[in-house]
């Protein structure tokens, strides 16, 4: 037993490189697990075996049955929607600590959830990828039935994404919130003051839940049997220069500004996934989608006001006068503003515009006052108010009959 605990503690790494073949994965009892919900793996999309990924699973839920169901096993066929994908669901690194638990989840394929972890998984090469729970404890404490209250502050999967050219691929689990009855507090009061507390102390945290039993479906610790559709929506596709890596993420402008852009971006297609699926599977939800205690209407205006400040740092110098003291006009949309600052060129007015011949306009009032004498020698005809819509609608050839005698109005105009 000391053997053993010292190969755990001091001298085996498997949990952080992934090198066993994880045979586990592919049992046949996974697929009951996945029908005991049941658990349903959604594709919107390929995925490219030559790329990297970095799939986030949101929410948390309790235990993230969903996420375990789904990807920490091959009960809903995972490889073969996506072959040739290589993928590992991260854990706490606690769990790794716990003996014959530990060499269960090694053989299932799941590893250590920590930085050193992510990047030797990643760094080995085209296919390789990894799931993380981006959501955490935190999460798991906001997770009542009905809800989608994500938690993204942190941006650490970001920049793990940006230093191993991963791309980040969002998941959303419908349903994961709903197979336990969940207690939650809000922030502040007593009981969530405690949780924080031994949250930020123990590094997990105690949510107050319960299930279904064996034998009834109002108390116990099993989960209901309720659906969890896991949703796989298109990848945030990173390209990050390759002097923008590792620390200069932190300690530069230019790197915390491609973080936090790469961020807003995997927020938005987040909600996207969450618009385009929230009829069909999320039908019960008592609440619209919040993240980082934001709801989606929210995101959404933020989102707009960030394209609204990027496209007015590329509108041309003759749009931006005077930006910095003069308000743009209501009129103006994000389109409108986005549609300025793709076009590269400057509009220019020309300064010589043409202007009417002397001729013209003389020849306009000699015509004028044609109509006006013929106006009144014939009582009878029509005023200009009263002419039908299907009558000519040029006033200039209402009165001349014909091309002959256009030109010789034209000739008496010239002789005067």
């Amino acid at each position: 037993m000391l053997a053993y605990l010292f190969y755990i503690f001091m001298w085996d790494n498997s949990h952080e490189t992934g090198k066993r073949y994880p045979f586990v994965r592919y049992w046949s009892i996974w697929k009951y697990y996945a029908d005991y919900f049941p658990c349903r793996l959604v594709k919107t999309c390929d995925l490219d075996p030559k790329d990297k990924y970095l799939f986030c699973y949101h929410p948390h839920g309790i235990i993230s049955v969903g996420a375990f169901g789904n990807f920490g096993t091959d009960g809903t066929g995972f490889s073969k929607k996506f072959p040739g994908i290589d993928l590992r669901l991260l854990t706490l690194n606690l769990n790794f600590y716990c003996p014959w638990l530990r060499e269960i989840l090694i053989h299932m394929g799941i590893c250590s959830a920590n930085k050193r972890s992510c990047n030797q998984i990643l760094q080995k090469g085209p296919g390789s990828a990894i799931m993380l729970v981006v959501g955490g404890a935190a999460e798991s404490l906001d997770a009542a039935p009905g809800t989608y209250r994500l938690t993204l502050n942190r941006q650490g999967f970001v920049r793990v994404a940006i230093d191993n050219d991963a791309h980040l691929v969002p998941v959303l689990g419908f349903g994961e919130t709903d197979v336990f009855d969940a207690h939650t507090f809000p922030p502040g009061s007593l009981v969530r003051t405690v949780q924080d507390y031994f949250k930020k102390k123990l590094g997990f945290a105690m949510p107050l839940f319960s299930g279904r039993g064996m034998f009834n479906y109002s108390f116990g610790m099993l989960p209901h049997r309720r659906p969890i559709y896991a949703v796989v929506g298109p990848p945030v596709k990173i390209r990050a220069p390759p002097h923008l890596k590792g620390s200069k993420l932190y300690t530069t402008d230019e790197g915390r500004a491609l973080v936090d852009k790469y961020h807003r971006e995997y927020i938005q297609a987040l909600t996207s996934l969450y618009d385009q699926f929230k009829n069909k599977w999320a039908l019960n939800r008592s609440e619209s989608l919040m993240v980082n205690g934001q709801l989606h209407s929210q995101l959404e205006f933020d989102h707009l006001q960030n394209q609204i400040n990027d496209a007015s740092k590329h509108i041309p110098p003759a749009i931006a006068v005077n930006t910095k003291t003069t308000a743009i006009p209501m009129t103006f949309t994000a389109k409108d503003l986005i549609d300025m600052s793709k076009n590269e060129t400057e509009t220019k007015i020309p300064a010589d515009l043409p202007k009417k011949k002397p001729e013209e306009k003389e020849m306009t009032e000699v015509v004028a006052a044609q109509k006006s004498k013929s106006v009144l020698s014939d009582p009878h005809q029509t005023s200009e108010s009263e002419v039908s819509p299907s009558s000519n609608p040029n006033p200039i050839l209402e009165d001349v009959e014909n091309e002959d005698k256009f030109d010789d109005a034209v000739a008496e105009m010239e002789l005067e």
